[in-house]
């Protein structure tokens, strides 16, 4: 009898754990901004390099950039070692032209003070 009473209260108190982790999930939505990149680490490595290592554009995926918030000059000056020139932006695209290649990269918030940059080409396709 008590062993059937012990196995209602551990399924009861796991019923309480699943509803209160959904609570707070529902009510911090914030917190699964971290995984909207994918995996958060290569973001949060590029965060702190970009923090702690005195960067203005840190790169941490194939085709991802990452900047403090601001105007696109930072990206602007980091592609021109590439040969890239500014041509136009449209909106949250920003288009750069080398000879009559054209580079389009799409800006977005990642939070309030992170722009995340990606590129339609790989950055070893740049040079």
């Amino acid at each position: 009898m008590k062993s059937k009473l012990n196995q209602y209260k551990s399924r009861i108190l796991l019923a309480i754990f699943c509803i209160a982790v959904l609570v707070v999930l529902f009510f911090n939505v914030k917190l699964l901004y971290i995984f909207q990149e994918g995996n958060p680490i290569p973001l949060g490595l590029a965060i702190f390099r970009l923090e702690y290592g005195h960067l203005e554009v840190v790169t941490f995926a194939k085709n991802k950039l990452v900047q403090k918030e601001g105007k696109e000059t930072l990206l602007t000056s980091y592609l021109k070692k590439f040969g890239w020139e500014f041509s136009d932006r449209l909106g949250s695209v920003i288009l750069y032209k080398k000879g009559n290649e054209t580079l389009i990269v799409k800006a977005r918030y990642f939070t309030r003070r992170y722009i995340v940059y990606e590129l339609n080409k790989n950055l070893d396709e740049l040079d």
